[in-house]
């Protein structure tokens, strides 16, 4: 076994070995990430490791390391630690990885908003005269989830930091079972298979409301079948979700709003198009409390009343709103137009050509289209084509990383693929694949992921994967997908659904 040149006291002061024909007292950690170098922001790509004692390791750890950056399986190395205190102390581990925040910040307990981190804690007790290997993953699924004293973070869930050792290798379990060497890197909860430990409870997360899907989503009075919540019994064509609220355009041209934090799953018609505009269509875009609504744009702020901006011969097929304004596309002109929320009229940006299928996207006063053949920088009248370079090949979906930055990162659907390009559109990576045609699509920057609906499943996939199943529906609108903090929000002809991220 290859060990970095160095070993480490998992207590007050460096350990020392003293030579024995015994086996020596130590833990082996093996330390992993299935997070890729194009997904880490440059000059974070090391991890750091703190080692001490379990009440104060976090603000006097006895031992504080910085790793080089991983090999190319994500493999960082090996560490091994040693007791000072004694041969059957107990030992706490923090690993934590910076993906788009230093990872100084990470270990800092100082700092809040750890959202662009993934941390992964430990704590087990030595075994005397036993090298223990614990292996332990910095999984991408884990960016930004904060868990509480006694938890840690496994496959996107917090759950019971429990560690079992039997003899030489030491795992973490989810099945409640005896200690199993092969075993991957998962926690024993002490809960069954198809349980989750919640709050200390193990929990059904497949019919528990208050946990539905995973520890802490709540369904907020609706209710929890296979994971998923139903917490509107509308039909709908677009939603989008703002501080503890989801907002649907519902099937009779109405906007309700349901509660996504607690209260009860009842509707509120905030807007009625028989009493207070013309018509809602099928699109609308919503930053801060700016939402957006088309088919005559409507700038509505949530607290007071709404402005009509587009109205007449006009048609707004999609809108998108970003920090300095709102823009669309009008079917009737093939127009893309944008309207700063201080500061002049609505003025035209770009004329597309054939573009009455164009899906669009705003960041920072610069508009993105995606035609169904071209995907164009409406701004500078930059388009690619099928003959440019790079190419494209019939784009149906566009959206941003950042809708308030200057140089955000452009992703598209192709097919049944997602690409991303930076925003001149100068370059083009595959970002993931799937295995149906995609709809919608939301970038989620607390995870770095995109997720993507079809009329019959919600997909999620991080950078240079394949798209895996979130959660099965029926008869899903396909032009909106929205994401917060917990979970990922859909409509379909006849409800709105909230799933655990």
């Amino acid at each position: 076994m290859k060990h970095w040149p160095f070993r480490v006291s998992g207590a007050i002061a460096l350990g020392s070995v003293i030579a024995s024909c015994l086996d020596p007292t130590e833990i082996d950690l093996q330390i992993t990430t299935n997070v890729t170098s194009a997904q880490v922001t440059a000059g974070t790509e090391s991890a750091a490791i703190l080692v001490g004692d379990p009440a104060t390791f976090m603000t006097s750890p006895s031992t504080s390391i910085a790793t080089g950056a991983p090999k190319a399986n994500g493999y960082f190395g090996d560490l091994v630690i040693v007791p000072s205190a004694g041969a059957n102390s107990t030992v706490a581990i923090e690993v934590a990885l910076g993906v788009s925040q230093p990872t100084s910040t990470c270990v800092d307990p100082n700092v809040t908003n750890k959202s662009g981190c993934i941390i992964s804690t430990r704590q087990l007790q030595y075994v005397p005269h036993h090298d223990l290997v614990l292996p332990i993953l910095l999984d991408s699924a884990c960016i930004g989830k904060q868990c509480n004293a006694g938890q840690t973070c496994v496959a996107g869930q917090c759950v019971g930091d429990v560690t079992e050792c039997d003899g030489g290798s030491c795992v973490t379990e989810n099945d409640g079972g005896a200690s199993d060497a092969t075993s991957d890197d998962v926690f024993d909860s002490g809960c069954a298979a198809s349980e989750l430990l919640c709050n200390g409870a193990c929990t059904n997360v497949s019919a528990d409301p208050a946990n539905c899907g995973g520890c802490g989503v709540d369904c907020t009075g609706g209710t929890c079948a296979g994971g998923t919540c139903t917490i509107g019994n509308v039909g709908g064509a677009c939603l989008a979700v703002y501080d503890g609220s989801v907002y649907v355009i519902t099937t009779n041209s109405a906007l309700d709003v349901f509660p996504t934090k607690g209260g009860t799953p009842t509707a509120s018609q905030i807007l009625s198009s028989n009493t207070d505009i013309q018509s809602i269509g099928s699109d609308m875009a919503l930053s801060g409390t700016t939402l957006a609504l088309v088919w005559t744009v409507e700038d509505y702020a949530l607290s007071t009343s709404y402005d009509l901006l587009l109205s007449g011969g006009g048609q707004a097929n999609r809108v998108a709103i970003d920090n300095l304004g709102i823009g669309w596309f009008d079917s009737a002109s093939g127009g893309v137009w944008y309207w700063k929320l201080k500061g002049p009229a609505a003025s035209l940006l770009y004329t597309a050509q054939g573009a009455n299928a164009a899906t669009i996207a705003a960041a920072d006063g610069i508009l993105y289209l995606a035609t169904g053949s071209t995907l164009c920088r409406a701004n500078t009248s930059t388009c690619l084509t099928s003959t440019t370079a790079p190419s494209v090949a019939g784009p149906t979906e566009v959206v941003v990383s950042d809708a308030t930055s200057s140089v955000p990162t452009i992703y598209d659907v192709e097919g049944s693929s997602v690409f991303r390009f930076p925003s001149d559109l100068s370059s083009k990576a595959q970002f993931a694949t799937g295995n149906a045609a995609l709809g919608a699509i939301a970038y989620d920057n607390s995870t770095s992921a995109v997720y993507a609906i079809t009329t019959t499943a919600v997909y999620k996939a991080a950078y240079n994967t394949a798209f895996a199943t979130v959660a099965t529906t029926s008869n899903a609108a396909t032009r909106c997908i929205a994401v917060d903090t917990t979970a990922v929000y859909w409509v379909t002809s006849t409800g709105v659904y909230k799933h655990a991220k």
